[in-house]
């Protein structure tokens, strides 16, 4: 089989889409992460040992898997900024675009603050849900 290589559009397509599937990913990561903290507030007191174990492996499935999509694609992001960058310097004018004037040190950090950010929420998130177990339900109100 013969693989072509992408075109200029195609690149940037994928750059774009690419774009859009990490924000669609970081909303549901979001959205993970503050249901399961609102759980903890209304629910925290009232649920038994197997519920709360039932519930915390639930959450912790469904983020960590959110979590590692999104790493994921952010990773692919800069791997399509970088094909853009090296077309760029090959003589296509990428100049326009945004991409091409980050700096190589912006670059070169990659994935790994989005990852220690995604590991403190998520440990953060279980600290506040098995901290508010602890609280006394009259101070909600």
């Amino acid at each position: 089989m013969d693989i072509q290589p992408l075109s200029n559009y195609e690149i940037l397509f994928a750059f774009y889409e690419t774009g859009h599937l990490i924000s669609e990913s970081m909303a549901l990561v979001m959205t993970v992460l503050a249901g399961f903290m609102v759980a903890g507030v209304f629910f925290g007191q009232v649920l038994d040992r197997v519920m709360t174990t039932l519930l915390v492996g639930v959450y912790s499935i469904f983020y960590l898997f959110s979590a590692f999509t999104l790493v994921r694609q952010t990773h692919a992001y800069g791997g399509l900024m970088e094909v853009i960058r090296e077309r760029n310097a090959e003589g296509t004018d990428f100049s326009w675009h945004g991409g091409v004037n980050i700096p190589d040190a912006v670059v070169a950090v990659g994935i790994w603050p989005l990852a220690f950010v995604l590991t403190v929420a998520f440990a953060g998130s279980l600290v506040f849900f098995f901290r508010t177990r602890q609280l006394d339900p009259r101070s909600f109100r």
